[in-house]
Formats: structure tokens, sequence, C-alpha cells
């Protein structure tokens, strides 16, 4: 077959498939290429997702060329179509772990690649939308599990994290511990290693947000080691860094084996919710935990019972309602389970689609609007294939009724491009018209990264942890749209 520069080959099968609201076309394409990480991110500046995805060696040799193994090759999105920018070859491993952003502040993307031998590549971009490695770390004999590149002192400097166990004999097997490379200048980090010092000593699964709603990015994360598991935990953090000892939460999920853990806006409050998959074939449950107002992290369960083994989770927005959905991946029965949010906190039953090869993990597929027709898609490479997961659903934003007030210069959002705070402010007639709003700021890939309500005519809203990138906005009050757009953080 010719090389294509083109990210289409061949396509094997369409499955399509609807329940209420949701609907998505399923296109699966084969190809000699060993694929198994992928991100997506606005590279090029221009408001559409691009693709960088990741090939590795496989285990059995002489099936894929070497050619194709364990390069990163990056796809800029033109207008729905995938044009390869760049190739590179890594020669360190296998890649394990891959995140994007805006690491040097230059308003620039760039790469970071973690692999099997606990090293860490940073890539950077120039003006021509070219990546070279600028900055490794290492760690000592071991892997690294999870990786997350977020500002997490509010410095406007983007941080590093890093997840990882190490052996101890006087411990009792492995302990996990998390580096944090603080950013000081730009690609000059310090480096502070978190180790646990209460039992459990190991965590299996952790993500980042602010779960206490004071501004600065917490670590959640659960161990299912001990008769008490699965232990679940939040490590906040504070201006001085993160707090010991960490606080148990969720003491209510017993008896269960947790497989993951993702953090988010899930009912139509403004506090982060905690969402973790649980069980095996006997007892697979999707638990979500809604963060209860004006309590200390206090939180109501609710469950579902899922299909087979359930594993990763995205919560993200799939129709534009300004409501969390929740995916969810069967990493063992290949299948991915989307769960359509139909009113606050009542989820629709599942659809099902069939994830061929099974071949999900960390940055194991990655969502956002790929065709540019408004709606996020859902793209899975695996080896030797890819498939994308078209949203086909009603584009719900257009269902939202538009409030017509005197001149929507009345509601000022500023400054734009913003730095540090976004200023709200919204005339006193106005608001008093309109009543109680809400601001929803949203990533490309559909999240929902900041939900607040809007009390007054003038408010501030933090930027500090965001990467620079183009974003977008709602403004609205009591389910109706009053204004929108795209904020760009500098």
């Amino acid at each position: 077959m010719k090389k294509k520069n083109y990210l289409s080959i061949i396509m094997i099968a369409i499955a399509t498939s609807v329940y209420g609201q949701l609907s998505f076309k399923q296109e699966v394409y084969d190809i000699l290429k060993p694929y198994l990480l992928t991100k997506s991110a606005d590279l090029d500046n221009d408001g559409t997702e691009d693709l960088v995805i990741v090939t590795v060696q496989p285990n059995v040799s002489g099936i894929f060329p070497e050619s194709e193994e364990n390069n990163i090759e990056i796809y800029l999105n033109k207008s729905g179509e995938f044009i390869l920018q760049q190739v590179i070859k890594y020669y360190d491993g296998n890649m394990t772990n891959i995140d994007i952003c805006d690491i040097d502040g230059d308003g620039l993307k760039d790469i970071v690649i973690s692999n099997g031998a606990a090293h860490l590549t940073i890539y950077k971009q120039d003006e021509n939308n070219m990546f070279s490695p600028c900055y490794t770390y290492s760690l000592s004999y071991t892997n690294i599990d999870q990786m997350k590149c977020i500002d997490l002192n509010n410095d406007g400097l983007t941080d590093i994290a890093l997840f990882y166990s190490v052996y101890s004999s006087s411990g009792g097997g492995n302990i996990s511990q998390i580096d944090i490379l603080y950013q000081r200048e730009p690609l000059v980090f310090d480096t502070v290693r978190l180790i646990p010092k209460e039992y459990p000593y190991n965590f299996d699964k952790y993500d980042i947000a602010d779960i206490n709603n004071d501004g600065l990015p917490d670590i959640v994360f659960f161990s299912n080691t001990g008769i008490e598991s699965p232990n679940i935990y939040v490590l906040l953090n504070s201006i001085d860094g993160f707090v010991s000892p960490r606080i148990p939460i969720l003491k209510e999920i017993k008896g269960i084996r947790c497989n993951n853990i993702a953090l988010g806006y899930v009912n139509d409050d403004s506090l982060i919710d905690i969402v973790i998959t649980a069980g095996s074939n006997n007892d697979p449950t999707l638990f979500i935990a809604y963060q209860k107002e004006n309590e200390d992290l206090s939180f109501r369960i609710s469950s579902i019972v899922t299909k087979d083994i359930p594993t990763y989770i995205e919560i993200v927005d799939l129709n534009n309602d300004s409501r969390n959905d929740i995916v969810i991946e069967h990493d063992l029965w290949q299948t991915i389970s989307i769960f359509e949010q139909i009113d606050n906190e009542v989820f629709a039953p599942p659809v099902l689609y069939p994830d061929y090869f099974g071949n999900m993990g960390n940055n194991g597929w990655t969502f956002g609007d790929f065709n540019c027709d408004g709606l996020i898609d859902i793209f899975v490479p695996a080896i030797g294939s890819y498939f994308f997961l078209w949203n086909t659903s009603e584009n719900k934003s257009s269902d939202i009724k538009t409030v017509t007030v005197n001149s929507l210069d009345n509601i000022r959002l500023f400054p734009n491009p913003v730095n540090d705070f976004l200023n709200f402010s919204i005339e006193k007639s106005t608001f008093q018209n309109v009543g109680e709003l809400e601001f929803y700021l949203l990533s490309l890939d559909g999240k929902i990264l900041k939900k607040l309500k809007i009390y007054s005519e003038s408010n501030s809203i933090n930027m500090l942890d965001l990467q620079s990138g183009i974003y977008l906005y709602k403004v609205m009050s009591k389910g109706e749209l009053i204004k929108s757009g795209k904020i760009i953080k500098q």
C-alpha cells in the first residue's frame, strides 16, 4: 500500500447504535502499525483538536516493520482531516504515558513522554509546529505508573506529578511514591518526593483536581490493600505544598475491588465529584460520589450496576447540554460503555460499543471534536488498527433557549487573552433581570473545567491553574443560555 500522510487507511467495519439522545457511528481502520497510546490537544492554536499517537515494540517480533515501532506520530487537524506533521523516533524503550501541555509558557503546547525504564522526556514545540527533546528526568529501577502535567502551586508554571512504586523489604513489598517536579522557571524543576508514612503504603490509581474548592489541585487516590479495602484518600494541597497526613474518604465503599478513579463535575452544583469503577465479573459497579455542599469532604454515594469489568473513566459533556456524561472502558471484555446524563444525577442505561482490540490503559483513548461538527468524538488506537466513535447525536446547544438581554455588552469577561484572573461583570439592571447565573469553562475536548455560580455583578475567576490555549465558555441562567464564546489563556 502506498504510504499516505493522512490518518485514514482501510475501513474494515462500521457500527451505529442509538439510545435516547446520544448516538455514535463506529469506524474501524486496519493499519500496519503497533499503535498504543494517544493524546489530543490543539497543537497549532487554530481551535481544532490535533492528535499525537505513540507506537511501541510489541511482544511478538516480525509482525510490524521496525521503522513503525517506538515512534511518536503527530497529526494536525485541518478542517477534519488529519495530516501527518512529524514522526519522532524514540530510542529509550516502550513509552507508557503521554501528556500535552505548554510546559515552558511560550504559548505553544509541548509533549511529555515517560517510559517503562523510568525516564521522562519533554519535547518542545517550535514556531513551525515541530518538536524536539529539551529535558529529561530519570528515576532509579522503577516504572512510572501515571503522570500528569498541571500547575500545582498557582505560580503560572506547569508542574509534573509522577506516580510510581518501589520495592521495600522493610515495608513488606511495594511502596508508592510521588515525585512532584515543581517548575520554578521555564524548564528548571525542583523535585519534592512524597512518601506515605502510614499503612497502606501502596496506592493503585490517582487523579488530581481541586477537591475542596480552595483554588489548589489536590490528589485523590485509592489502595486495594488490607482487609478494609478499598482505602480511598485525599492528599490536600496548600501554598506550602501537600499536607500530611492523607485524609480517608468514602469509607462507605468496602469489600469491593476498585479499578479506577476520575474527578470532575458530575451533577449541577459547583463541587468536584468522584467517579470510581469497581468489581469483577460478579459485581461490576460504577460508583458516583457526589460531594455535599457546605460540608468538608463529605459525599453522597450512588451506584450503577455495569456490564463486564469496568476500568478506565472519562467525564465529558458529549452533546453540549452543559451536563457531563460518563464513559467507561471494560478492558478485559473489549467494550466501551457510554452513560448519558439525561437529567441531574439521572443516567440512561449505557450504550455499549466494541473496543475490538482491547488496547486500553493510561492514555489508551482520547476525546475531542475531531471532525469539527461541534460534538465530542472518541479516538482509540490499537495494535494494528485504530477506530473512531463519531458522535452523531443531536447537538443540544441548539436546544438551549437563548435569553435576550438589552445588550450582550452588559456582560463582560476581561481581559481576553487572560494570564491569571478573568473578570466577570454584568450591569446591575441586567443581573436583576436574569437572576442567578452559572459560568462554565470548557476545554476543546468537552470537559467542564470550571463551574461557578454568579451571585453578584462583579466576580473574579482564577485561571492560573489552566494551560495556555483556547477555551470555551457559557453563561447560563436557569438552563437558558445568556452568552457564550472563547477565552484565550496565555
